[in-house]
């Protein structure tokens, strides 16, 4: 049986249901459990309605279009499911269609053959990446990485013991923080000003998926800032509203020190200006679903924030006008985690496919001229989650094991996890 993956990204395990400004006859989530529905009661002619209008929200993501193509199969259209399975291969999902039932009727074809074979070379791996480094502390469960350029240390956030560590030039863990110190929870992107010698960090509660978890957060977030000498908090910005659960996910800083982050939850980016020193609403649109990773142009005049339907979205920070990032038809935004701007281009943890790729810009920043796969179905990855560029290499965060919990919440035992591994690879 199909599972219908509109929302393939890691960090969903760890949310609330997400609930955006759409009415909720319109809302991505209704219709893609409505979806399931259909599919797993073998009502293939309301799947096939709801999958169009899916398609019609979200024509780039090589999942809907794979769930399309198999919805026209189902129902008789052989032609059309041919069109959309070509165009789900076109960016660069290596499906296994000929073991996929939903296909049987079109399995003797010469077009879908045809097809299969392009598919098995896109499954092949994809290899520039070596270890850099491993941290041996099997139950971290980290999402976030950051790196100081004043001393050569990385910073780790833990999502299970909701702390921060700090790894040295020479590869030694610490921990920077301790579990729950200062009111921390389980901790998302981290970014550190090195003019202000500043660490921030995003903690927020959205699953149950954290050591000491307390119901009664759910929905929590803050933003935290800490003194890189001297490992003391600065200040904490928290919000709690019973109405309208939050989770900060990721961060950008500007050289004025203002500071913005996503909310994924409320399809929102939020602020925190230097000078006003609290949080505050930047931009909310209901057109945005579960907005994740966030990356500054190097003039500071726009964010790319990359969305799960809408793949990555440029944000003019003076306005908060918005545009999808425009980008060749072969070529998808979806599923991405962490996202940086390097040299007019976009780095991106597409976690929701299993890869890390390169997004090269034109020069207004505005369009994606193509793609570049950096690396792809390497051994190591569970769910690779977020990185940072340092000089012209990029490290990552290459098993984050989200999903390593049982239904429950209760963490797997240490016999099912490993050591926490960081890649590089060099962007040159």
């Amino acid at each position: 049986m199909r599972r219908i993956i509109i929302l393939g990204l890691s960090v969903l395990v760890l949310l609330l249901a997400c609930t955006t400004q759409t009415k909720e006859t319109e809302s991505p989530q209704i219709l893609n459990q409505k979806a399931n529905t259909a599919y797993q009661n073998q009502d293939y002619s309301a799947w096939l309605w709801y999958m169009k209008r899916l398609y019609a929200i979200s024509p780039y993501s090589p999942f809907t279009t794979y769930n399309l193509a198999c919805a026209y199969s189902l129902n008789g259209f052989p032609a059309k499911a041919l069109e959309a399975l070509e165009k789900s291969i076109s960016m660069g999902i290596g499906v296994n269609a000929d073991r996929d039932p939903d296909f049987g009727s079109l399995k003797e074809l010469t077009e879908f053959q045809e097809l299969m074979t392009r598919a098995e070379a896109l499954n092949q791996p994809v290899s520039n990446s070596t270890e850099a480094f491993t941290v041996n502390e099997l139950d971290l469960i980290p999402e976030g990485i950051t790196y100081n350029p004043i001393d050569g240390t990385f910073f780790i956030g833990s999502l299970y013991k909701s702390k921060i560590i700090k790894v040295d030039i020479n590869g030694q863990a610490s921990d920077f923080t301790a579990e729950r110190q200062d009111g921390l929870r389980p901790v998302t992107g981290m970014k550190i000003n090195p003019d202000r010698t500043e660490l921030w960090a995003c903690s927020q509660v959205s699953s149950p998926g954290n050591r000491n978890h307390d119901p009664s957060e759910m929905g929590w977030s803050g933003i935290f800032k800490y003194d890189l000498n001297t490992g003391k908090l600065i200040k904490k910005y928290t919000l709690f509203e019973e109405e309208l659960p939050h989770l900060f996910n990721d961060l950008v800083i500007l050289k004025n020190g203002d500071v913005y982050f996503t909310d994924s939850t409320t399809g929102s980016i939020y602020r925190i200006r230097k000078i006003q020193d609290k949080i505050e609403l930047f931009l909310r649109s209901g057109e945005f679903t579960y907005p994740n990773g966030i990356a500054l142009s190097p003039d500071q005049k726009n964010l790319y924030m990359a969305g799960t339907l809408q793949g990555v979205v440029l944000v003019n920070i003076q306005d908060g006008t918005y545009k999808p990032l425009e980008h060749p038809d072969g070529v998808t935004t979806v599923g991405i985690d962490g996202l940086y701007h390097y040299k007019n281009s976009l780095i991106a943890v597409q976690n929701g496919l299993g890869r890390i790729s390169r997004f090269y810009l034109n020069q207004a920043g505005d369009k994606i001229l193509h793609s570049e796969l950096i690396e792809f179905a390497n051994p190591v990855f569970n769910i690779p989650t977020t990185g940072t560029i340092v000089g012209n290499t990029f490290y990552y965060l290459a098993n984050s094991q989200l999903r390593s919990f049982e239904a429950d919440g209760t963490i797997f035992p240490p016999e099912r996890l490993a050591n926490v591994v960081v890649l590089k690879t060099e962007l040159q």
